[in-house]
């Protein structure tokens, strides 16, 4: 039999490897972020390649110890295989999109330019609750994939984690590049809050939230955060009407005085303010682990009251 390091391939380019990767990670959050005309099809494709591709490092979902890394324990074609199977598990909760109602109501609002003024309420509803509840998923299952493949050196690792989950070769300039650039999108599209960007806003909060996931150590505190980017909203009637109707004011202050108020109580403030306790808390936890500069000296007391 072939000792473990007899079949190994003499050129390795782990660089190339590792820019590749982090360059379709970021662009699978930027369609995640950008996409605006309801194409459920085209980021669930993205999505799926994304995952099959990179499947390799999360397929077990555990970590190695040092005596699975030393002994040789080869597996027949036909384990391989059932594994490789049971991969479609990991995204079995995206299987049921698109709904054919939600392809009909597509259909009509792409005859209309993805003008969703022109959809009727029950069409806006069972569209906006389809699309969201679908991304809710593709979100919730890309936290579970970055959670797990970074234990194994999926991202660049902080000090503190276990030397066998080192990488040797990542280009972390690059990924710390475009991070970088993905926090200044984040600011550029939430610093203002409107009606018809209230969505992006929170798909871009929450897809930064689970980037930055295995590097935050408040775990509980992250969690919570993370859940208050619902769209609970998405179940009330009067306030899916409003919502509706907003996209036809170019801001809150053309709107009568009940409409205002109503999305300002039941959907603009609460993001808002969410929002800003979000960026705090991200650039807390950056600051705490180097991501960000340290602060080099505490203070005893609070310098910010006099």
């Amino acid at each position: 039999m072939l000792k473990p390091t007899e079949d190994i391939l003499k050129y390795k380019n782990f660089h190339l490897f590792y820019t590749n990767l982090y360059e379709r990670l970021f662009k699978l959050i930027n369609i995640i972020v950008d996409e605006n005309q309801f194409n459920i099809k085209l980021v669930k494709d993205k999505v799926n390649d994304f995952l099959d591709s990179y499947s390799y490092y999360i397929i077990d979902k555990k970590i190695l110890t040092r005596t699975d890394v030393t002994e040789d324990k080869r597996e027949s074609d036909e384990m391989i295989l059932e594994r490789l199977k049971n991969f479609d598990e990991f995204t079995a909760s995206l299987n049921p999109f698109p709904s054919e109602e939600f392809i009909k109501i597509r259909r009509e609002l792409e005859r209309n330019d993805f003008n969703l003024s022109k959809l009727g309420d029950k069409q806006y509803n069972d569209l906006m609750r389809e699309y969201y509840k679908f991304f809710d998923e593709v979100i919730k299952i890309l936290q579970v994939f970055i959670g797990v493949a970074s234990v194994n050196g999926f991202l660049p690792n902080i000090l503190s984690k276990n030397s066998l989950s080192t990488i040797g070769y990542a280009n972390y300039d690059y990924f710390f590049k475009e991070l970088e650039a993905l926090k200044i999108k984040m600011s550029e599209i939430t610093t203002t809050l409107k009606v018809n960007n209230l969505f992006r806003c929170r798909r871009c909060m929450y897809s930064v939230l689970v980037i930055f996931s295995a590097y935050f150590k408040r775990k509980e505190l992250f969690s919570k955060l993370a859940s208050e980017l619902d769209f609970t909203f998405l179940e009330d009637e009067k306030i899916m009407k409003d919502v509706k109707k907003g996209y036809n004011y170019n801001s809150v202050y053309d709107m009568s005085p009940d409409m205002r108020k109503n999305l300002n109580e039941n959907i603009i403030d609460p993001l808002r303010h969410n929002i800003s306790i979000i960026k705090r808390y991200m650039a807390y936890e950056f600051g705490e682990i180097d991501m960000s500069p340290r602060i080099k000296k505490k203070y005893g007391f609070d310098p910010t009251w006099t």
